[in-house]
């Protein structure tokens, strides 16, 4: 009977581990937002990274990265990471340093080829 619990156990160990190895999670790096048309991506700890060495948030990568997917904000007056609430004020720390600096990269091309009268 000792064998069939340990045996089990093991079994229940295993199908965890599966679990986990197949369960994205951006915090750990196996999600990548990218655009394969116009060849950039990234992932939330190579995110985490960039904001760490630029100085753009003081905190180093392993807790920064915890911070930058989900329901957090930084507020740059205090140097904290705080949770976000909807109608609370300021946007998630995602769309802050990710989707937004996107954004405008997006939005300057448009405007400076229109400009050129490329659209």
């Amino acid at each position: 009977e000792g064998e069939s619990a340990a045996a089990a156990a093991d079994a229940d160990r295993n199908d965890e581990e599966e679990e986990d190895a197949w369960t994205f999670d951006p915090e750990r790096g196996n999600v990548v937002f990218a655009s394969a048309l116009h060849g950039w991506g990234f992932t939330v700890p190579a995110l985490a990274r960039s904001l760490c060495k630029n100085g753009v948030m003081p905190f180093k990568p392993p807790l920064l990265r915890r911070y930058l997917f989900g329901d957090f904000r930084y507020n740059p007056d205090t140097g904290k990471i705080l949770k976000w609430k909807r109608g609370g004020g300021g946007v998630p720390a995602f769309a802050e340093f990710a989707l937004r600096p996107l954004w405008e990269v997006y939005e300057g091309v448009a405007e400076a080829a229109a400009a050129v009268g490329l659209t």
